[in-house]
């Protein structure tokens, strides 16, 4: 891939958990055959800014273990719990807000917020916005 296009970046694994083994198989496996990995990137979705600081913590940690290797960490996708939302409106922007302060803080280079559905919006409040009458 780097030959074809030697800007082209190459990374993953996009986990579902940063503690997945595939994590620091990947770490290894890249020290051993000296290939090019440019990021490492996971994502999470949980309700708690420090549950996602840790996965950051837990991946530099990881990257620290490996010092001949200059990669970057992607946090490819994040949002609260979505399978069990706060409904209060006011929670998700001081989420949010939080979260992104950990990430400075913890250093992340980059990340994506994602939202999968909208399925715990009260449909009532909002239909007058979708609503094509």
């Amino acid at each position: 891939m780097v030959r074809a296009d030697p800007e082209a970046r190459v990374g993953g694994p996009a986990l579902a958990g940063v503690k997945s083994p595939i994590l620091p198989a990947l770490l290894n496996f890249r020290d051993t055959n000296k290939g090019p990995l440019h990021f490492i990137s996971w994502h999470i979705y949980s309700s708690s800014p420090r549950a996602v600081r840790d996965t950051i913590d837990y991946a530099n940690g990881l990257l620290a273990e490996h010092p001949s290797l200059k990669a970057e960490t992607f946090l490819d996708e994040w949002n609260m719990d979505l399978m069990n939302p706060q409904l209060d409106p006011r929670f998700q922007p001081c989420y949010v807000a939080e979260t992104v302060w950990q990430m400075k803080e913890a250093g992340l280079d980059y990340s994506c917020y994602y939202h999968i559905r909208d399925w715990h919006v009260d449909f009532d409040r909002f239909a007058q916005f979708w609503m094509l009458e």
